[in-house]
């Protein structure tokens, strides 16, 4: 914890190792492995619900997103979709542009493994940039707008991921060329 000292500049009595936590917090939100040892640390002491509690109490500081995005994918898993998509968005308005990968994979994830396809589109669509997002968000927007029967804008995510067309992507991009052009035959597009 002398690192988390220096780094933030935190300067008084030795504090415990959750109120050193939460200055750190408090300086920044959104550094995921303080977060995570804060929530775990919680959680350890008082349960899943103390966690929870913990990730709120976190996602009111000014500036915080990350703890938004945690608290709706813990909506999502308890199927409360509705609470998930609002915290999406509060996620969604606060982080920065471009919108990190990993915030956008996890995301379309949460949704699209529940079926949500609309608000992932609704959500994830216009943020997506295929030079940041690659096949990693790309992939769960093509399979939304498939599942909706959006074929040209799932098309059109294909043809943003061709123009950048990373090496590791090759074999995902010729199943989605042809995933994408039999879904158009079988639908009659």
């Amino acid at each position: 914890m002398n690192f988390l000292k220096k780094l933030f500049g935190i300067d008084k009595r030795e504090p415990t190792e959750g109120e050193l936590l939460w200055e750190a917090l408090e300086k920044n939100p959104n550094v995921e492995p303080i977060l995570e040892r804060f929530e775990a640390s919680v959680r350890e002491h008082g349960g899943e619900p103390a966690g929870i509690a913990a990730l709120e109490r976190v996602a009111r500081i000014k500036g915080s997103w990350r703890a938004q995005l945690w608290l709706g994918q813990h909506a999502m898993y308890a199927k409360q979709p509705r609470r998930a998509v609002e915290l999406f968005r509060a996620c969604l308005v606060t982080v920065s542009r471009p919108v990190p990968l990993d915030v956008l994979a996890d995301m379309s994830a949460a949704l699209g493994s529940a079926g949500h396809y609309r608000e992932l589109v609704e959500l994830i669509g216009p943020a997506f940039d295929a030079r940041v997002h690659t096949m990693h968000v790309g992939s769960n927007l093509m399979r939304a707008h498939t599942e909706l029967r959006q074929f040209d804008a799932a098309r059109a995510i294909f043809d943003q991921l061709y123009i950048v067309r990373r090496p590791q992507d090759e074999k995902q991009l010729k199943y989605w060329r042809d995933a994408l052009a039999n879904a158009e035959v079988s639908h009659g597009e």
